[in-house]
C-alpha cells in the first residue's frame, strides 16, 4: 500500500482539519477525526486529523504506523484527555496506549475498517479513544 510522505500529510492536514471542522465534515468524518490533545514534554495543544475506526459504541481506535515516525501517540502512552472532532461534534475523552488482547481488539476492529491497513499495522502504536462525559 502506498502511503504519501509525511511532509505531504504536514502540508494537507490544516487543510483536513478545515473541512472537519466545517459543515462540510461529512465529506471526511467517516474516516477521519480530529484529535486536540497536549503534548507529553511540549504542553503544547495540538490538533492533528487521524484516520479511525469504532471499537464498540463509547470507543475508537487510532494507529500510529510506523511509530518512530510519529509522535503523537506518545501523548497517550499514560491515559490523557483528549477532544475528539466526530461527524461535526466535539466529544471529550480519554486516550490511551493499549497493548495485549486489548490492542488485538482495536486493531481488529480497525483493519475490519481499513483492510488494506492489514500489513502495515504488525509494529503500530495503538491508541484507544474513550468517550468521557461532560
Amino acid at each position: 500500500m502506498h502511503r504519501p510522505p509525511l511532509r505531504l500529510l504536514r502540508l494537507a492536514n490544516p487543510v483536513v482539519r478545515a473541512v472537519l471542522d466545517s459543515r462540510m465534515h461529512r465529506v471526511l468524518s467517516g474516516r477521519l477525526v480530529v484529535v486536540e490533545y497536549r503534548g507529553h514534554h511540549s504542553g503544547r495543544t495540538f490538533r492533528i486529523p487521524l484516520r479511525f475506526a469504532p471499537v464498540t459504541s463509547d470507543t475508537v481506535v487510532a494507529v500510529a504506523v510506523q511509530p518512530q515516525r510519529k509522535l503523537w501517540w506518545r501523548s497517550f502512552a499514560r491515559p490523557a484527555p483528549a477532544v475528539l472532532r466526530l461527524a461535526g461534534s466535539d466529544v471529550a475523552a480519554e486516550g490511551a496506549l493499549v497493548e495485549g488482547a486489548a490492542r488485538e481488539r482495536a486493531l481488529a476492529a480497525y483493519v475490519a475498517r481499513f483492510p488494506h491497513s492489514a500489513g502495515l499495522t504488525r509494529d503500530a502504536a495503538v491508541v484507544v479513544f474513550e468517550r468521557r462525559d461532560g
